[in-house]
């Protein structure tokens, strides 16, 4: 009776192994695009799991003390934005570099960023490392916290593009409620449609895809998140 594989069959079984292996693995050419891909992945966890152990719900009774009656109807309106979550800015005039945040908005009475501006401003709104005591955001030079350079995108990893698709496709913000369901500004849809927040809930996978160059024909890898479980992983570009 045949009681063990063969040195044959077990050389046999390596290879069909390592040939099922490398077809079910993503395309993470290049390096530093797998590190920026991964940071990326971590830190919309994060994100996520922050959201379900700290709930950002305020309503109009949480709102009033921010801001002014003038602008209290708004911010009840908007509480949503007050969701932690991960917003990337793209290149600009001013900044030549992919850059993103982690935060939470609050709705303050100020003249220049009333109400929910969607904007991380000082390090009571942007989440800390407890590790290194920096701040997970990167929105330009200005501020004054003590934020992570990690999270340029292109000075420390070489990404000179971000896409995102499907109906997230031009939001660039993904945020989360206390259950890990993940929130974006739907493409196409008016303020005017929105009928609650849950409107921005979402509906289909939405896909991140990291490139080396601008022009989109150097190395690339995606990374896709899943609507209303919120499951973040790599995918097919």
């Amino acid at each position: 009776m045949k009681t063990a594989f063969t040195m044959l069959e077990l050389i046999i079984l390596i290879v069909v192994v390592g040939i099922i292996a490398s077809i079910s693995l993503p395309n993470t050419n290049g390096t530093d695009l797998t590190q920026a891909s991964h940071q990326v992945i971590n830190h919309i966890r994060y994100v996520q799991h922050l959201a379900m152990v700290e709930n950002k719900y305020t309503g109009s009774e949480g709102t009033s003390v921010f801001i002014a009656n003038a602008r209290k109807s708004k911010a009840t309106k908007y509480w949503y934005n007050g969701y932690w979550q991960i917003k990337f800015w793209p290149k600009s005039k001013a900044y030549d570099f992919w850059r993103y945040s982690l935060f939470t908005d609050f709705p303050e009475n100020t003249a220049t960023h009333a109400t929910y501006d969607k904007q991380p401003h000082n390090r009571d709104e942007v989440l800390i490392d407890q590790a290194t005591q920096k701040a997970l955001s990167y929105k330009d030079s200005s501020h004054d916290y003590n934020k992570d350079n990690k999270l340029n995108l292109t000075k420390s990893y070489g990404v000179e593009k971000i896409k995102f698709s499907n109906n997230c496709k031009n939001s660039n913000r993904l945020l989360f409620d206390y259950y890990g369901t993940p929130y974006c500004k739907e493409l196409g849809r008016s303020a005017s449609s929105i009928t609650s927040a849950y409107d921005y809930q979402l509906n289909r996978i939405f896909k991140i895809t990291f490139f080396d160059k601008e022009d989109e024909s150097g190395d690339n890898i995606s990374v896709c998140v899943e609507p209303y479980s919120g499951y973040v992983h790599y995918c097919d570009s």
